[in-house]
């Protein structure tokens, strides 16, 4: 299942930003705190409302995701290091098998913006974005859409997806067939997570390994990505060098 997080991705950039400006390594620190103790504590409470739901005690919830914790960071911290060991070119733009980190992208990106250059010199008194706080206001008062705080780490297929999902378990079913909605919601959206994981295992097991890692499928939606500034590495607006910066 997915987890919702409190947004305060932004808040947790500028205001490190306006503290100690110029120092991109404190506002990469504060973000990676702030947005950790929140995921884990959505998470903590995610699952304590999943167990209630299926009759399990909350001390052994509690234990597993202590133990499951515990386990992560060993597990994920190895096979960091032994990707780095064994896979050529990790985290650099021209990687063979495209592993190249784009979440860590953002994070080093996001740093810069906010810690180097800082929220003074792009919306203080004299930035090019001054008049872009006023934003604020117009989306309190008028919300749109919500939760597209994952967006650059993520591809359109995610948001488009979880949508088309959520608006028929969310809105038909639990209109339509409330008691189903109510028995088998949970255990549909575990389900799911669970297929998609044995479904990406299955793809490298019988497709990406046995091809070793030649595997490709040319089609539009793999390389229309190709053709736009992001993929180019280009602005695409030229800087005006009057700015400064």
């Amino acid at each position: 299942m997915t987890t919702s997080l409190i947004p305060l991705n932004l808040y947790a950039q500028v205001i490190p930003g306006l503290m100690l400006p110029g120092q991109p390594i404190a506002a990469l620190m504060m973000k990676n705190v702030v947005l950790e103790a929140i995921k884990s504590g959505s998470i903590f409470a995610q699952d304590q409302k999943l167990s209630h739901y299926m009759k399990v005690p909350p001390r052994a919830t509690l234990l597993a995701q202590v133990v499951a914790a515990t386990l992560a960071v060993v597990v994920q911290v190895g096979v960091q290091n032994l990707v780095f060991q064994v896979v050529p070119d990790a985290c650099t733009p021209n990687q063979a098998n495209e592993i190249t980190c784009n979440v860590l992208g953002v994070q080093f990106t996001s740093s810069l913006v906010w810690g180097l250059i800082g929220p003074r010199r792009l919306f203080g008194k004299d930035g090019i974005y001054r008049f872009h706080p006023y934003g604020i206001l117009i989306g309190a008062i008028l919300p749109v859409v919500l939760g597209p705080l994952g967006v650059p780490p993520a591809t359109g297929i995610n948001y488009s997806s979880w949508f088309l999902l959520g608006f028929v378990t969310q809105y038909l079913v639990r209109r339509r067939k409330p008691q189903w909605w109510l028995k088998y919601n949970y255990i549909l959206s575990s389900a799911l997570d669970s297929g998609t994981i044995v479904g990406i295992l299955l793809v490298f097991l019988c497709l990406y390994l046995p091809k070793q890692g030649t595997l490709t499928l040319n089609w539009w939606g793999n390389t229309v990505w190709q053709n736009t500034a992001d993929a180019a590495g280009v602005a695409y607006y030229p800087t005006d060098p009057d700015i400064g910066f």
